[in-house]
């Protein structure tokens, strides 16, 4: 729609997958970005259930570490999909007129986003470690980036859709209306802050119930990193 009212002609298209596309983080005892595209797959194999055939991959390299002896260890976040989703999404956006020539993994995404929101020096800036955190509807993805280099990064399954469904279950609202009370009416209170009435602290109660499962995940994640 935007396209069409503002007659835009793009250059270009690019899409991300959420969590369709599985991260995993693999060590090499080398760097060389042609050995690591060779043994990939046979990495992949050994975590991955099913067949190779139908999945695409790819991997970008996250750090190197070089040892005694002039060994090195490279980490590498590998990416995978299954070709017919990946094949679903390109179809859905060639029938609209934005086949995309780029498909990335969403959690993966932000290292290149990362300069625009932050200095370069000083606080937040080059060479200090960040964890992004995008909090979504479905899904919630987190990258540690530093600089323009991702570090970790995962994709989870918990967003705000969780606490729709729980404004819809405790306070008995078709998924229509709770939406609305969400956008409308949902918060979470600061520590230690007084309640207006009841019915506000019941509020906060059921969202911050909701939340409580990211949050775990969330902690999991950053110790994960650690």
């Amino acid at each position: 729609e935007l396209i069409a009212e503002h007659k835009l002609e793009a250059e270009m298209f690019a899409t991300s997958l959420g969590v369709d596309a599985t991260l995993l983080l693999l060590s090499m005892p080398f760097s060389d970005p042609k050995k690591i595209d060779q043994v990939l797959g046979y990495e992949l194999e050994s975590q991955i259930l099913g067949e190779l055939d139908g999945l695409v991959y790819d991997s970008v390299i996250s750090t190197t570490r070089l040892g005694e002896g002039g060994t090195s260890t490279t980490n590498v976040i590998a990416v995978a999909a299954q070709k017919d989703v990946v094949r679903a999404h390109v179809e859905a956006l060639a029938a609209i007129g934005a086949e995309p020539r780029v498909i990335g993994a969403a959690a993966l995404s932000y290292a290149a986003l990362r300069g625009h929101g932050y200095a370069d020096t000083g606080p937040g800036g080059e060479g200090e470690t960040q964890a992004i955190v995008d909090f979504g509807h479905l899904h919630t993805n987190v990258c540690v980036v530093r600089g323009g280099t991702v570090l970790f990064a995962r994709s989870i399954p918990r967003g705000g859709e969780d606490v729709t469904v729980a404004i819809a279950e405790q306070f008995r609202m078709s998924p229509a209306d709770a939406v609305q009370a969400k956008h409308a009416q949902a918060f979470l209170a600061a520590p230690g802050s007084a309640f207006a009435s009841p019915a506000h602290q019941r509020v906060d109660a059921v969202v911050r119930d909701a939340l409580r499962p990211l949050m775990r995940e969330l902690k999991q994640t950053i110790a994960a990193f650690r």
